[in-house]
């Protein structure tokens, strides 16, 4: 797991959340399960995903998957109450950088059996098919909201194929995060 602070300027931040603001919404999935809306169609500048692709090729070279652009997930009770369960992506992924955009409420990130508290323009780099990666239980009041960003990489030499761990969530792989996870309530 890698920390990244301070990733992008004001400047950059602020454009970041306007290209955000004007995403089309027809290219968007509410998933009221995990009280978040999805949208797919982000497309930011270059130097902005470059920023992203030179902190993780000073982890290990790795490419930005499929158009290189990320996912954003708007977390708020809008969209149902918030909820994310220990999972893995389950994916072809080696890496992903979960970036906190935009929050007016806290809600840490956890991998396994640790809990990193988030902070907006901050970031987490890890694997996200080897760590079982959730979010604490918390009660979302009405105008709460955490904006994510997503950067996924994988290794161009040697392509991963994690879709064997597309598991439901009470599967026995989730049971110490899951146990952990209750256990901060």
């Amino acid at each position: 797991m890698y920390r990244f602070n301070n990733v992008y300027t004001d400047e950059e931040l602020a454009d970041i959340k306007t290209i955000v603001e004007q995403a089309s919404q027809q290219d968007c999935e509410v998933q009221s399960q995990y009280g978040r809306l999805c949208l797919e169609n982000i497309v930011l500048p270059d130097p902005y995903l470059y920023r992203i692709a030179r902190l993780v090729n000073d982890i290990s070279p790795m490419v930005l998957a499929s158009t290189g652009q990320p996912l954003c997930v708007i977390y708020s009770k809008e969209y149902g109450q918030p909820d994310l369960p220990p999972h893995f992506d389950g994916d072809d992924n080696d890496l992903i950088v979960d970036f906190q955009l935009d929050s007016n409420t806290d809600w840490s990130l956890g991998l396994d059996e640790h809990v990193y508290k988030m902070k907006d323009n901050c970031a987490l780099a890890f694997n996200p098919n080897k760590y079982a990666h959730w979010r604490p239980h918390k009660e979302f009041q009405d105008g709460e909201y955490v904006t994510m960003l997503f950067f996924r990489f994988y290794n161009p030499i040697r392509k991963s194929d994690y879709s064997h761990l597309r598991l439901s969530q009470d599967d026995p792989a989730f049971n110490k995060a899951r146990f952990f996870r209750d256990s901060l309530e």
